[in-house]
């Protein structure tokens, strides 16, 4: 709420101009001022507190701690995402059907295979090989790849943003983490997708009636449910730290 009254009279600063506010102006200027030195007053002697103070001062303690607890889960679900990606993109198991597993990178032929096999493939005897050169199969690879690479970098720049006691680069970092890791949800949900629709459509060569998506598929929807779950998490904090940003640049222009 503190956050919110601060707000104000920055708008009234951009959007009302002339004599007749100047008055006000000095007066949001000294009050934010005002407001900070006390606050900077607090941390140093917390016993000249008043009442209402202190109450304040505890009550924006509980907010930072809140959103510093966001933070870190989202950090804890980044690397949740990566141990996941990288079970799925080494994975056979992403499309499975009797004597034969596929994967974003091989396939395998099971001793004692039905024949002929899956696609028209070469019986050349149990063992895996590289993956059929389809276009779908290597589209998913590689957003799956993209996928893990910028989780990486904003799990990374999270990480920054809690180790940085510097609020604006805290600020920075985190809208960064935003939108590379909005740029991972994106590339694995089109890769999920991509994947069954395009081999629904060479069904008719499968050679087998029953299919079955594998574990492997299924871990890469439990990548893209902690994904959003990291990005919602950054999300919702990234205003409270935008309002910070805000009041700390008005402070040190006045």
């Amino acid at each position: 709420m503190a956050s919110s009254m601060s707000e104000l009279p920055l708008k009234k600063r951009v959007f009302k101009t002339g004599p007749q506010y100047s008055g006000k102006l000095i007066l949001s200027r000294t009050a934010v001022d005002t407001t900070w030195q006390r606050r900077q007053e607090l941390s140093l002697h917390p016993a000249t507190a008043t009442a209402a103070e202190t109450e304040d001062w505890h009550g924006r303690s509980m907010q930072s701690d809140k959103g510093y607890s966001a933070q870190v889960i989202a950090l804890i679900c980044g690397l949740i995402v990566i141990v996941l990606m990288l079970l799925t993109l080494t994975s056979t198991d992403w499309l499975l059907s009797a004597g034969w597993r596929q994967g974003l990178f091989s396939h395998c032929i099971a001793a004692n295979a039905p024949t002929p096999l899956p696609f028209n493939v070469p019986d050349n005897g149990p063992d895996c090989y590289p993956t059929r050169e389809v276009g779908y199969i290597r589209v998913a690879a590689a957003l799956c790849i993209v996928t893990l690479v910028t989780d990486i970098v904003a799990t990374l720049l999270t990480g920054l943003g809690l180790r940085s006691k510097d609020q604006r680069t805290k600020y920075k970092f985190y809208r960064v983490a935003v939108y590379v890791m909005l740029l991972a949800l994106l590339s694995l949900l089109i890769a999920l997708i991509v994947y069954p629709v395009c081999f629904a459509a060479e069904l008719n060569l499968g050679n087998r009636t029953v299919w079955e998506f594998g574990w492997a598929y299924g871990v890469g929807w439990g990548a893209g449910i902690f994904l959003f779950g990291a990005v919602v998490l950054l999300l919702c904090n990234k205003e409270s730290e935008e309002i910070y940003y805000k009041e700390r640049k008005v402070t040190s222009s006045a």
